[in-house]
């Protein structure tokens, strides 16, 4: 039974390296309810309770004060709870710490913006994410006008130089997809920020909400993770979440699910750019993100 419950422990744990970042809340909160499940039934959990900080240090979260609360609550329950004469308090200070965290992590998806411009186009800003074709799909589900600027290879510095030309149509939401590139050729993230930030602040002036799209930059470590989530929040944007694009690596060929369904029901068919289908699945995305004047 103690090798049974090793083996699970390690599935699992190899499992939560698989988790998009967007939801490593909630798979810690699943990992809890399995250690609360041994508390309650007075084992020791130290072990299950020290690979959530180990995941959660690789996975490289954002430093908010939030996840900091749960690691050292995690931590002192890890060293304490084994030997506590009652689960009660430790569970419930686990759980609290984890709502902290679970709130915090997913507030500012949805930033409070208003635009000037009610009859502006939507302009798609990005890369080749957005060069594949998503904007003329966003098109047929949005009652705006569509302006696409995306370019295939784009990064940020690429994007500040269309400022003008964007600035100048007046656009009522800017949907902005750039920064993989600036990773892939080695720029900071410090100048990509500086980038992105005279791109928002541009925007903003002119009368448009901005929409920021999060980037993957890792499969199972995200070097730049919570770079996009920062800005949002500095800027209370509208943030769609990295779950979109990494659903076009996982229901693509190259790894499952997408390498055991048919090629008619994949997103992706290099397992990274938009087919037909992938572009629908980022166009009814991003059209919640879009506001109806």
């Amino acid at each position: 039974m103690k090798y049974l419950r090793l083996i699970a422990i390690s599935t699992i744990a190899v499992a939560a390296l698989l988790v998009f970042p967007n939801r490593i809340p909630e798979f810690a909160g699943l990992w809890l309810v399995w250690c609360s499940f041994r508390l309650a039934s007075r084992n020791s959990i130290r072990f299950e309770l020290l690979t959530i900080p180990i995941w959660l240090m690789i996975k490289w979260p954002e430093p908010t004060w939030s996840i900091a609360i749960f690691f050292v609550v995690v931590l002192i329950v890890a060293a304490t709870a084994s030997q506590a004469k009652t689960w009660k308090l430790p569970v419930s200070a686990l759980w609290l710490s984890w709502a902290l965290w679970l709130v915090q992590h997913h507030v500012g998806t949805f930033g409070v913006q208003t635009t000037a411009n009610p009859t502006g186009p939507v302009v798609c800003l990005g890369d080749s994410l957005t060069d594949f074709g998503y904007p003329q799909e966003l098109e047929k589900r949005i009652s705006q006008p569509i302006a696409d600027f995306g370019f295939n290879g784009y990064t940020t510095a690429d994007g500040l130089k269309l400022l003008p030309e964007i600035v100048a149509l007046k656009p009522q939401t800017v949907i902005i997809e750039l920064g993989g590139h600036d990773f892939k050729n080695g720029e900071s993230r410090s100048a990509t920020a500086e980038n992105l930030r005279q791109m928002i602040e541009a925007f903003r002036s002119s009368g448009a909400k901005v929409v920021l799209v999060e980037v993957p930059r890792g499969f199972i470590n995200d070097p730049w993770f919570g770079f996009e989530r920062q800005l949002a929040r500095e800027y209370d944007l509208d943030l769609v979440p990295d779950t979109m694009i990494r659903r076009l690596v996982f229901w693509g060929p190259m790894i499952p699910p997408g390498s055991l369904v048919p090629p008619i029901q994949r997103l992706s068919d290099d397992g990274l750019h938009p087919n037909d289908l992938g572009n629908r699945m980022m166009a009814e995305t991003l059209a919640g993100y879009v506001s109806e004047q």
